[in-house]
Parts: structure tokens; sequence; C-alpha cells
């Protein structure tokens, strides 16, 4: 009989021969052994086929699937969760890194924790060498609470890097969400939507380390290139990539949140969010971009001269 692992770690990757056999080094090193690695290629042409294949016939927990074709980032990244076969999931960048403890201490988490859907550790910053650049705490104040509304309001008004999108989930709660939507901040709608589900819960040291380089994939894609996509998505119907996220947001509560009288707060949430972090500036810029898709890169332009790359590492809240 074929052992069922407790935890199931999906590695999405294109073109990741540089990162690759380091990221599968680390997940392989972890004090927790009972998980199973599964390695989905997104149809790479340089040497990620190999890696995979190597790292498949050293150790009987690394599967390999390669996709015939490149099916788009989000869609790969569904497809490595719908490969799974654990009760425990967690999504692994292939140019990210995590320490021996981080499995055991996040899956510690989940069961210690009642009502506990996802666990993550405080998140490591490192160069394309790995060293490191500071700590990052996304400081998601009320997101362990035990009310739904306030752990929902804890993820849509605060700016974060959603590095919890590579904690540990229950499978059986992602199983519930509408997963990775292809579009730019669908990995916002889903950590809010996880959010309705039940708690999310941090490890207090930073065990898992993302790296920061110029290819890493939320570079590599232009918001106008996630703008086209999501318009093929709508089927061809033009939408600002801001619109999505709010109706996602909208689509979750409606599909969670049955009491009205509930609704009615998340409703008002929904209204106040167009007022922080600058939310309706962005909306404005998403319709220009429509019509004059150069807007994007004009504006980041300026938030890399003013703020940096990542202005939020080194901070803990």
């Amino acid at each position: 009989m074929t052992h069922s692992p407790k935890v199931s770690i999906g590695v999405p990757v294109f073109n990741g021969e540089q990162f690759l056999a380091a990221a599968v080094e680390s997940l392989l090193a972890q004090k927790y052994a009972d998980f199973e690695i599964i390695l989905c290629d997104n149809a790479s042409t340089d040497g990620t086929g190999d890696i995979c294949r190597h790292f498949a016939a050293l150790d009987p927990r690394v599967r390999y699937h390669c996709n015939e074709q490149n099916i788009g980032p989000h869609p790969n990244f569904k497809l490595a969760f719908e490969l799974a076969r654990a009760p425990y999931f967690r999504w692994h960048a292939h140019d990210d890194l995590v320490d021996p403890e981080h499995l055991g201490r996040c899956v510690a988490a989940l069961e210690s924790t009642p009502g506990a859907v996802l666990a993550q550790s405080l998140v490591r910053i490192v160069d394309p060498d790995g060293i490191e650049l500071g700590v990052y705490d996304s400081g998601l104040n009320g997101a362990s609470s035990e009310s739904p509304s306030r752990r929902f309001a804890a993820l849509i008004f605060s700016r974060h890097l959603c590095t919890e999108m590579f904690g540990v989930m229950r499978s059986s709660a992602l199983r519930q969400t509408a997963l990775l939507r292809d579009y730019y901040g669908g990995d916002r709608a889903l950590l809010a939507e996880m959010s309705l589900l039940g708690r999310i819960v941090q490890v207090p040291e930073p065990l898992f380390s993302n790296r920061e380089h110029p290819g890493r994939g939320s570079r590599a894609v232009k918001p106008a290139d996630h703008q086209t996509s999501a318009k093929e998505v709508r089927q061809n119907r033009a939408a600002p990539l801001m619109w999505n996220l709010w109706a996602d947001y909208g689509r979750a509560v409606r599909q969670h949140i049955a009491n009205p009288a509930e609704r009615l707060r998340y409703r008002a949430y929904l209204l106040g969010w167009w007022f922080v972090d600058w939310n309706a500036a962005r909306l404005a810029v998403d319709v220009v971009g429509l019509a004059y898709p150069g807007i994007y890169e004009f504006v980041n332009r300026l938030k890399l001269r003013f703020l940096g790359p990542m202005p939020q590492i080194g901070l803990r809240r």
C-alpha cells in the first residue's frame, strides 16, 4: 500500500534552473519528514526538467509532473495543489528556501490551534546569494482571531506581501476556495477567503526565506500583462485589476457568510477598503491602464525610486 503523506508541497516552476536545486534541497532537509514534493514544471525550456528528474530519482517523496505546454503561472499553482493528496498543503516557490524546522513548526501550530487553517512563520528576505536583507513580519493583527469578520478585515486592510501564501494550509479549507484566480492580486483574494474559513496563525521565528531578485515571478510579469490576462479570464471584457480584487472579496463573502446582518458588516468593510492604502488611486491607474498600458511602467518607476523594491523588510509590527 502506498503511504499517504501528512503534507503535500507543491513547487510550481518555469525555467527555474538557477535556484530550483537549492529550494528542493531545503525541503528535503526538513526535520518533519512525512511529506511529498510535487515538482510542477510549466513546460520549461532550460535545465529545470533535468533537475526535477534528478530529485525524483533521488528521493521517493519527490514526484515530477511536466505540462505539455505552458499554461500560465496561476493555473500552474492551481495544478500543483490539484495533484496533492495530503491533509496539509503548502506552495513553495522555486527560488525560496526554508529552515529545517519550518514544516514541523507550522504543522504543530495548526494542530494546536482550534479552528486554524493556515500557519506561517516570520520571513527572512534574502538576496540572490542567500544573504539576509532583513526580516519581514506581515503584521496581520487580528488574523488569528476567532471572529471571521475581524480576520477578514485584517487581511484586506493591511498592506502585506502575501507571504502567508507559502505557509502550511489545511487542504480541506483550500478546496472550499476559488484557489488562485488568474489576475494580479489573486493571492490577496485567496488569503482573504481563507480567513473566512478559519484562523491564520504565526510561528514567531523567521524560518522561511523569500528570495528577492530581478527574475522573481512578481517582477517577471508586468501589470499590463496581468491586465491582458484578466481580460481573457472575463471573456474578453476589460476590467480594472483592482476591480477584480474587490469583486472577488465580495464573492468570497457571499459564498461563506450566510447571515444577512453579518453580511452588512462585510459590505461596510468592502466600501471602506477603497479609502485605504491608495486603493481608489490604484483603481484610477487601472482605468487609465486599460487604454494606456504604459502608465504601469511609469508608476512602477516612481515606486522604485521613492520606496525601493521591498520597503516592508526589516519591519516587525
